[in-house]
């Protein structure tokens, strides 16, 4: 199974927002088999190239309940930190 750490890198920004513990991940995960994702993960594009920027528990999460990635919402942003649309 493809994760989606294969298809889309992670900014190095996104290190300013701490990992989840397991624990916390599976709790996350079961929220999101129970409720779906409430909160969409942020890009950035950066020289031309998409990266998470945002999201990376959110996305381990899905992949932990089993829910399929590809159809996620996400919320482009500029490098201002401004939002520039919702896909």
């Amino acid at each position: 199974m493809t994760s989606w750490r294969d298809v889309l890198p992670v900014h190095p920004a996104a290190e300013l927002f701490p990992m989840m513990s397991d624990a916390e991940l599976r709790e996350l995960a079961d929220d999101v088999k129970k409720n779906g994702l409430h909160e969409r993960v942020k890009t950035i594009k950066d020289n031309g190239k998409l990266y998470l920027l945002d999201g990376r528990n959110r996305l381990d999460a899905i992949e932990l309940a089993g829910r399929k990635i590809e159809h996620c919402a996400r919320r482009n942003v500029d490098h201002g930190g401004r939002g520039t649309g919702h896909h």
